[in-house]
């Protein structure tokens, strides 16, 4: 299962999904959404966007992570981030 790290890259670079979404000319609820929901859907054009807006390669901002893998844990800021479960031990 893909897995986009954009909120992660993000929060490392200091933009937030506000400036982000400016940068990226993305609707702040899409970037909202991607940051909450890393395994949704998304079309290849807002990765490029994302991306660029982050001065990232694209491929930073995907990881393939087992379905299995995955599992969903609270941050502090109260977006759901997802990390696999071998990282929760």
């Amino acid at each position: 299962m893909l897995r986009l790290r954009v909120a992660e890259v993000a929060r490392a670079k200091g933009v937030s999904m506000h400036k982000l979404s400016q940068r990226a000319e993305i609707s702040y609820n899409v970037v909202k959404s991607i940051c909450k929901n890393p395994t949704r859907t998304v079309n290849t054009d807002t990765i490029n966007r994302l991306a660029r807006a982050l001065g990232v390669p694209v491929t930073e901002l995907i990881e393939d992570v087992p379905h299995e893998l995955i599992s969903c844990v609270s941050s502090n800021d109260g977006m759901c981030v997802f990390n696999s479960r071998d990282e929760e031990n």
